[in-house]
């Protein structure tokens, strides 16, 4: 489809698609110019998404909200606030730790790890003359949460200690730094007491001083007192803080974590400790704090935080900081502040849509430059990204309060990567700007099909605040079934014939006579991996029942083309691993009718590559059990040249492989096995945990299968162990066998 001037006029996005060069060009009058260069083929290594990093004020989110946060997936962490004074009781000297439950309940259930901030004891006791009551109520509390929330990773020490608040904030008094220290001191060791006695799997981790914004003087102090301490014990994991103070320099926070570095190693420390910005944001306090654009323009404050919270994490992604934390998904007393809408669960706000878009960047951090971004971080900003699904550019407008300038964007994606070479590229652009209804969930404003090595012109204005998501993903082989190398059984015709509704013109006809006849198209495979197998279809009247085999291996569910009336459907076949790029035998075999009829309509054949990481089985180091039998084998057909193969002889038996998780996060899991007949069927465990329904990895004849065993989430990298035991066998298998080529783990 060609684009007319009156649709750009709309703001669509257009690309000019040309060799390895996408651009998208913006000549659109009355706006300043941006160039956004993006090279592809560069490589700034792996992602640190800020989307992954959340705040929860202490209240449970409704079943509305929790929805959302579902669909974007769980955080890895979410922070929580745990006052002493809200679970002890000073009076009677009682604790009730279940006034935290609910709350916690609520974060731990979309949190792979929680980051609990445990503030300062009540104002009496705050006594470091005599702070022995004060280090039993953390002590108790700290140790209560972690064992009900083995997930609690992180410890942070009082909250901003370095602000004075006004009596009506109710919060706690300010600390010198040198009170501060003795207190963190007290901290640290009851977290090694905690740590030792607990034994957890997860040790808890201790940091601070979390100075309410970037304050060089208390940070310099604490981390020069800390050099000072002579406690062999001593534990500094994390340092903290919080940034509101940057709303008209936000490229300022790109170079704190290099200062830190420097502060840390000047002091003898070691300069990579990580670093925590546990809030941010350009919107401090209440919603009596500051005016933002003044009265009665909190719809205008909202874009305005969106902007800052994607610009801002643009610079943290840039300046390496470790765990630059949301701020925060519904506040109490500040909307500007807020993902979500309050009292209308599920209603969501624009700076939840610029966490979806986060969230939807790839995996891998590529160079992206910008001409319309001044020196203090006004204008726009971009966030470059890719995997092997695909490339995806995050783009923002940051104007704070002041800013009026709208931007025309030409962006250009250089050096496209190996996945779209001679492939069609489906382009998606999302966008948050003033004109996004209130309350609406993400909009996706364009999503077409470019042609390989084919162009289209167009382009897109973002205004002041507005934030956009450009996903371009290689369509990897897209194919008209008329144009393929195509052999039909005998006796039988397979034609092309014209149909104005078919994507090309043109569909493939098999016009069959019963049962066991077929269809086969010979498909070119780009590359090895993981693909998703789909197929148009046309229905009708005189529409047989078929099934699809891959290089022999039946695939999918059978489909039923029979229909009283004319259509175009698509139809998913499922996962699929290929070992190897090339020819590949996609065969339609008639089962059955439902009318009478016994033709096939097949207009395309797609197949979208995944995204993921793979371990080959034959590179672990398997265990199994006693009076078992585990063989390497060499075969051509895996994706690694090798599989191993478990001889067990009844069920029960089992195999185990250790593996590495390179980042943490939730993901499909699938075994990819070589199906015989003689194979049977297993469960898969993570952790000695099961996932899914047992997989059955028995066929008529020899072929790879990739079987889903389900979805399983690491709240840690490192070591895991992938289990295989063998529950029984098809009823058609002649054993219980089980042959593996490899362990996927699919984002």
């Amino acid at each position: 489809m060609r684009w007319t001037r009156g649709t750009l006029a709309t703001g669509i996005v257009a690309l000019l698609v040309s060799g390895g060069l996408v651009t998208v060009t913006a000549p659109a009058a009355h706006a300043a110019a941006a160039s956004v260069v993006v090279d592809a083929a560069s490589d700034l290594g792996p992602l640190d998404n800020p989307a992954w990093y959340h705040n929860q004020n202490p209240t449970p989110l409704p079943a509305g909200d929790l929805a959302q946060i579902d669909d974007i997936g769980p955080a890895r962490v979410v922070r929580v606030w745990a006052k002493p004074a809200e679970y002890y009781d000073e009076v009677h000297g009682t604790y009730d730790f279940s006034a935290h439950h609910d709350y916690f309940d609520s974060a731990a259930g979309h949190a792979d790890q929680l980051y609990a901030n445990f503030d300062q004891c009540d104002a009496a006791l705050m006594d470091l003359a005599a702070p022995q009551t004060c280090r039993e109520v953390l002590k108790a509390g700290i140790r209560h949460y972690k064992q009900r929330y083995p997930m609690l990773r992180y410890v942070e020490v009082f909250n901003e200690p370095d602000k004075t608040w006004t009596p009506q904030d109710h919060e706690a008094p300010p600390l010198a730094v040198d009170d501060y220290y003795e207190w963190y001191k007290i901290a640290y060791a009851v977290v090694n007491e905690v740590n030792a006695e607990l034994r957890p799997d997860l040790p808890i981790l201790v940091g601070g001083p979390v100075t309410y914004q970037f304050n060089g003087a208390y940070l310099r102090a604490f981390l020069t007192r800390f050099a000072a301490d002579t406690d062999e014990a001593k534990a500094l994991d994390f340092l903290s803080y919080h940034e509101y103070g940057r709303r008209a320099n936000p490229a300022d926070v790109r170079t704190a974590k290099a200062t830190l570095a420097g502060w840390l190693g000047s002091r003898g420390l070691d300069p990579e400790t990580p670093v925590v910005v546990s809030e941010y944001g350009v919107f401090p306090g209440k919603a009596t704090d500051s005016s933002g654009h003044g009265p009665g323009t909190e719809a205008e404050d909202m874009l305005t935080q969106s902007a800052a919270m994607a610009t801002l994490g643009i610079f943290y992604v840039d300046g390496g900081t470790d765990m630059p934390m949301h701020w925060v998904y519904n506040h109490g007393n500040n909307e500007r502040k807020s993902m979500f809408v309050d009292g209308a669960p599920g209603s969501v706000r624009p700076y939840y849509n610029v966490v979806r878009m986060q969230r939807m960047l790839k995996e891998r951090r590529i160079r992206a430059t910008s001409s319309g971004l001044d020196a203090n971080g006004i204008g726009v900003n971009a966030l470059a990204t890719r995997d092997s699904s695909g490339i995806a550019v995050l783009a923002t407008n940051y104007q704070w309060t002041t800013g009026v300038a709208s931007h025309d964007v030409t962006l250009g994606v250089l050096n496209l990567p190996a996945e779209f070479a001679g492939e069609k590229i489906r382009l998606e652009r999302y966008l948050v700007d003033a004109t996004t209804p209130s309350g609406a969930a993400l909009q996706r404003i364009e999503q077409r099909v470019l042609p390989a090595g084919g162009s289209a012109s167009g382009s897109f204005t973002l205004t002041p605040n507005a934030t956009t998501l450009v996903v371009l993903t290689p369509l990897v082989r897209q194919m008209e079934a008329e144009d393929l190398p195509t052999v039909a059984s005998t006796g039988d015709l397979a034609q092309s014939i014209s149909d104005t509704v078919a994507s090309g013109g043109r569909l493939s006809k098999l016009t069959a006579d019963g049962p066991g006849d077929h269809i086969r198209y010979t498909v070119t495979v780009p590359q090895a991996g993981l693909y998703r197998v789909s197929a148009r279809m046309k229905d009708s009247p005189d529409r047989a029942r078929a099934q699809l085999a891959i290089d022999g291996v039946d695939q999918g569910d059978p489909v039923d083309g029979y229909s009283t009336g004319y259509s175009f459907r698509d139809v998913e076949f499922g996962l699929v691993t290929f070992g190897t790029a090339g020819a590949s035998q996609f065969t339609f075999t008639v089962t059955g009718t439902s009318g009478g009829g016994w033709t096939l309509g097949v207009d395309q054949i797609t197949l979208q590559r995944l995204p993921g990481f793979v371990v080959e089985a034959e590179t672990t180091t398997p265990r199994i059990s006693a009076g078992d039998h585990v063989y390497y084998l060499t075969d051509a057909g895996a994706s690694g040249g090798g599989l191993v193969k478990l001889g067990p002889d009844a069920p029960g038996d089992w195999i185990r492989m250790g593996i590495h998780v390179p980042r943490a996060g939730t993901y499909r899991l699938s075994l990819v096995v070589k199906a015989f007949p003689n194979r049977g069927r297993c469960q898969v465990t993570v952790d000695g945990v099961a996932v899914g329904a047992p997989i059955d990895s028995y066929a008529a004849t020899s072929g790879f299968k990739t079987l889903l065993a389900g979805t399983v989430t690491f709240d840690h990298t490192g070591a895991a162990t992938i289990g295989c035991a063998v529950t029984g066998a098809n009823p058609e298998s002649t054993g219980h066998e089980v042959a593996i080529d490899a362990i996927r783990l699919d984002a």
